[in-house]
């Protein structure tokens, strides 16, 4: 039996120092281990695109915010289907910079240019909702390239306020 279930059951047979001491290192162990490859945001969706023929070409790193995860990961799917599917490219760069208050994101690729401008439906218009509504924006060129920049605060909006 473990000390956990005999506190629970008997406290007063239990050597509360030896279970703290017990709690410490395995919490200890918990805080320093490493995530595996596959543990990582974006990993399975960096490897998708890789399956589906399209290299992500990262510069700097992907914010690891719980909050943001979702957002980015969107962003990415979104923007692999469409190097793939209009701009018939195999490369999709990522650039990730970081400033004291937001993450800034930029997507290009190697595909052709848009021939026209880019009309915001289906995966765009889902993706601006998702972003806006994590507080962030997004812009989107098609001249001379296709670029996409989504800038994402690292605090909710409320929280910068004081609120």
């Amino acid at each position: 039996m473990s000390f956990s279930y005999i506190y629970l059951t008997k406290p007063d047979q239990t050597d509360k120092d030896e279970m703290l001491r017990l709690w410490r290192r395995n919490i200890a162990l918990l805080k320093n281990e490493e995530r595996e490859e596959w543990q990582r945001p974006y990993y399975v969706t960096l490897r998708h695109a890789g399956q589906l023929g399209v290299s992500v070409i990262l510069t700097g790193a992907l914010p690891e915010d719980n909050r943001l995860v979702s957002v980015i990961n969107t962003a990415i799917m979104i923007h692999v289907t469409n190097v793939i599917r209009h701009a018939e490219g195999n490369e999709a760069y990522i650039t990730s910079e970081e400033t004291a208050d937001d993450y800034i994101l930029r997507f290009t690729n190697n595909g052709k240019p848009p021939a026209a401008g880019i009309s915001e439906n289906g995966g765009l218009a889902n993706l601006r909702q998702k972003v806006e509504g994590s507080g962030g924006s997004m812009k989107i060129s098609s001249r001379p390239v296709f670029e996409m920049v989504i800038t994402l605060p690292k605090e909710q909006k409320e929280e910068r306020n004081g609120i």
